[in-house]
């Protein structure tokens, strides 16, 4: 159990929601914790599912698509995902070196994908309510009035992604507290601005160095045959 709710499987979710787990069982080999949460509401897993299906007809070819997956994941601070759409982008042929810059907060070196790289964490941070100047250089840089649109479509599947995982008032008390300690221990927070941090519920933005811990995190949160 995850936050109160039932990490199902076949056996325990809704007959739509198991025949929909099948599936992904076949075609991925194993059964994401995500979905096994979202298994509890039938709407909720197929609407996800079908939200996935349609960001991948948005405007932005792969590479750029899952620029923005790692954009947002950034400003929602969700380390699972990270690692997750981590590996997704590998698979996309995303250059190495634009994930590394996303997963730290750094700038990527070709301007067009910088651009969507910061449209994309804009409307994150500030929820959706981006200034005339911020669409205007994002078209600047090679996008259009589509490519703006297209970029809510990616953030509205990531909203119902990253939401599941979260008990939000575990997540600002407790689950704030431990992940400060976390990474103080790892030499990426001071102590000073983990305190502050946990006092003024500020975010962290955290760099994501890639490590071996990434694979192991991915197979905690999923079920294995």
């Amino acid at each position: 159990m995850i936050n109160g709710f039932t990490l199902h499987d076949t056996n325990t979710a809704p007959a739509a929601s198991g025949e929909m787990l099948n599936g992904i069982q076949k075609s991925w080999g194993f059964v994401p914790n995500l979905h096994r949460i979202l298994a509890q509401s039938p709407a909720a897993l197929e609407a996800y599912s079908t939200l996935w299906g349609i960001a991948e007809k948005t405007s932005f070819t792969p590479q750029e698509r899952n620029i923005v997956y790692l954009a947002i994941i950034y400003e929602n601070e969700c380390t699972y995902c990270m690692a997750g759409h981590t590996n997704l982008s590998r698979m996309a042929k995303v250059e190495p070196e634009a994930i590394s810059a996303v997963r730290e907060g750094r700038p990527i070196a070709d301007a067009k994908l910088e651009a969507l790289r910061q449209f994309a964490a804009k409307v994150t941070r500030q929820r959706g309510v981006v200034s005339q100047a911020d669409v205007a250089a994002f078209k600047a840089a090679g996008y259009d009035n589509q490519s703006v649109l297209d970029v809510l479509v990616l953030a509205a599947t990531l909203q119902l992604h990253q939401s599941s995982r979260r008990d939000p008032e575990r997540f600002v008390h407790e689950g704030r507290r431990v992940e400060c300690a976390r990474q103080t221990e790892a030499g990426r927070l001071t102590a000073s601005k983990a305190a502050v941090a946990i006092a003024r519920r500020q975010p962290l933005h955290l760099a994501h160095k890639e490590t071996e811990d990434d694979r192991a995190l991915l197979l905690v949160h999923a079920e294995r045959p």
